[in-house]
């Protein structure tokens, strides 16, 4: 993926290259959010060992279509039933409370539909998307994002319980229609520092916020967010939302990028009408730690550790993320708004934030 960064005076622009993705994400939030959904069933934990505990395959599921009640992998799984329901005499008298709902969506980008079912949590209200079944173990496979290993719940939808009606609407809806972009990040209300410069063929309009330990400065009409004073970071974390056209080939690209130093993750939230959308997280190599954190240029170095050579581990992201094409800064042809928000943690225990906003304009 193309996210460089390129020295503008004492700041610097972003532009992005992007290539053709598998846009199963985007597909299954318009999927969801296209209709409302069927409660198929209610699960409930039961303690069927009566030990205190409950295990894997502890669960009663309830059908809203029949009414009848099944343990979950009470019998092994086969083609014909891959949850190995196993059929109750007669339903507990105990259930109360349902601990979350089963719906079966039949989404067209799943390729094995007996898994095409969500589960909602009754308590979080927090949407997970079953993705399959260990052959060997049956131990369920959902949705995980970032690779964690640990299920990753739908959290761009909010979900909404009427009975056995289940509807989903969406706060920030990424979508290649979308004329304006998310609201992911506040702008603040008043900015200290706002210059206006002209490059190559461009006006840029830059912002400049900063507490704590940092202060904004004008350089001879352009701002800076500097160090008061030596600053040893312990954590740095940077939300750069962007919504900007690349006048090469006309793409709009919308949506933003997370950074974690020291942990070197990098998540990755974008939509382009030409090339799709991706959602993923991968891990990088960083700097060490340095001993004096001074100005905005540091921020490049904490949120640029995405090269293909500090590439540890790639996550679920696709591999023309990490191929990244040498770009002369001359060439540079991009139009739109760029907004980095960083906070900034140090050895002294202060918090501070920097907010920086370009708005980039053709003269």
């Amino acid at each position: 993926m193309k996210l460089k960064r390129f020295l503008l005076g004492m700041s610097f622009l972003s532009t992005f290259m992007f290539a053709d993705t598998a846009n199963y994400m985007q597909n299954l939030y318009d999927y969801l959010l296209s209709k409302d959904w069927k409660v198929y069933g209610e699960f409930y934990k039961y303690d069927f060992n009566k030990n205190g505990k409950y295990e894997f395959n502890e669960w009663i599921y309830l059908s809203t279509t029949d009414g009848k009640a099944y343990r979950l992998l009470g019998m092994t799984p086969t083609q014909n039933n891959p949850f190995g329901w196993l059929p109750l005499a007669s339903k507990p008298i105990n259930l109360q409370t349902p601990d979350g709902y089963f719906i079966y969506i039949n989404f067209p980008g799943d390729k094995n539909r007996a898994f095409s079912w969500l589960y909602v949590d009754r308590a979080s209200k927090k949407t997970y998307k079953l993705q399959g079944a260990d052959p060997k173990t049956h131990f369920f496979k959902y949705l995980d994002i970032d690779s964690d290993g640990r299920p990753d719940s739908l959290d761009q939808l909010h979900v909404s319980i009427n009975g056995i009606k289940i509807s989903f609407t969406q706060d920030s809806q990424i979508n290649q229609n979308s004329s304006q972009p998310p609201t992911l990040i506040q702008m603040p209300t008043s900015w200290q520092c706002t210059s206006s410069q002209p490059y190559k063929n461009f006006i840029v309009q830059e912002k400049v916020y900063a507490s704590g330990e940092f202060e904004t400065k004008n350089h001879g009409g352009i701002c800076a967010a500097e160090a008061k004073t030596a600053i040893i970071p312990t954590s740095v974390y940077a939300k750069e939302q962007y919504n900007i056209t690349l006048l090469q080939d006309g793409d709009r690209i919308q949506g933003y990028a997370e950074y974690w130093f020291p942990e070197g993750k990098v998540h990755y939230h974008f939509t382009s009408q030409k090339r799709g959308f991706v959602d993923c997280t991968a891990f990088f190599n960083v700097y060490p730690v340095p001993d004096v954190m001074a100005g905005d240029a540091y921020f490049n170095d904490f949120t640029s550790f995405d090269d293909k050579e500090n590439l540890i581990n790639k996550g679920n992201c696709p591999d023309w993320i990490f191929d990244e094409e040498e770009y002369d800064e001359d060439t540079i042809d991009t139009t739109g708004e760029i907004f980095t928000y960083s906070i900034i943690k140090s050895q002294n225990g202060i918090t501070s934030t920097v907010a920086i906003y370009y708005n980039i304009r053709k003269q």
